[in-house]
């Protein structure tokens, strides 16, 4: 079973395997297995007046990527802005909100940390994580 697997409502999660002389995973099965729905849209909040002056980083197939000054907590975010011409598809804003949930629960040196998750003022959700600095994949391929 592939990572992207795991979105989907209907997989099934692998047993998570013992980690170096069988200390346990960082990620407690009970999340992953858990049935529970992502959040819906109505329920999260707005988060433009936290998170202020964002700038474009990079873009993918689903998603742009903005760094972004969080006034609360006096840091710079990584914000992953939902493309707005998906925001009206249930199934594609249902499988970005899980992916903000699994990634909440993982604890890895090469997954950044998931501080929030809501939406912006236009309605389309938002991942708020810490920042990495860095050259993207492309800049260091080319």
């Amino acid at each position: 079973m592939g990572f992207f697997d795991w979105f989907r409502k209907d997989s099934k999660v692998p047993e998570p395997q013992a980690g170096p002389e069988g200390a346990p995973t960082a990620i407690d099965p009970a999340l992953l297995k858990s049935k529970s729905e992502a959040p819906s849209l109505s329920a999260l909040r707005s988060l433009s007046e936290r998170y202020v002056n964002p700038r474009l980083l990079n873009e993918g197939g689903m998603a742009e990527v903005y760094r972004a000054f969080d006034k609360v907590l006096k840091r710079e975010v990584a914000l992953k802005v939902l493309k707005r011409s998906y925001s009206s598809q249930s199934a594609i804003v249902n499988y970005f909100e899980r992916e903000a949930c699994l990634t909440a629960v993982l604890d890895h040196p090469n997954i950044p940390p998931m501080f929030d998750l809501g939406v912006n003022d236009l309605g389309v959700p938002v991942m708020v994580m810490q920042l990495i600095g860095g050259q993207s994949l492309r800049q260091m391929i080319l």
